[in-house]
């Protein structure tokens, strides 16, 4: 049997084009696990210094950034309501994990979108120069 040169060649960058998508495919779902995870550990980042800084005040004057009658206030306002002013940090704390955790996985798929597109118009210009 004989086979057409050309048809051979206008095949081989297709070929090539299909089996990059797929290993890219794989190496940006891998990337956007690794980018997840970094982000994620940000987040102990942020638990860590709000329990530094207090956002709601705190039992004594000794929290970070807080100062003169700003610190004395919200001393006081603990004294009176000190378990509704834990509970609010909790929940403060719970709604800034959810929103961050939110923005973090809608980030990660954006880059991933916009890499996937990237890589595909890429290896699309070059199964087009290589069949031409």
């Amino acid at each position: 049997e004989l086979h057409d040169a050309s048809d051979l060649l206008r095949a081989v960058p297709l070929l090539i084009r299909h089996k990059m998508e797929t290993v890219m495919e794989d190496v940006l779902a891998d990337m956007t696990r690794r980018l997840l995870y970094v982000m994620d550990r940000q987040w102990e980042m942020v638990d860590y210094s709000m329990a530094l800084h207090r956002p709601m005040g705190g039992g004594s004057n000794s929290g970070l950034g807080k100062s003169g009658d700003k610190a004395k206030k919200e001393a006081e306002l603990f004294r009176r309501h000190g378990a509704k002013y834990t509970a609010a940090e909790a929940d403060l704390k719970n709604v800034l994990s959810v929103g961050f955790h939110k923005f973090a996985e809608k980030r990660a798929a954006e880059a991933h979108d916009k890499s996937l597109e990237d890589v595909r118009s890429l290896l699309w210009y070059i199964t087009w120069d290589m069949g031409r």
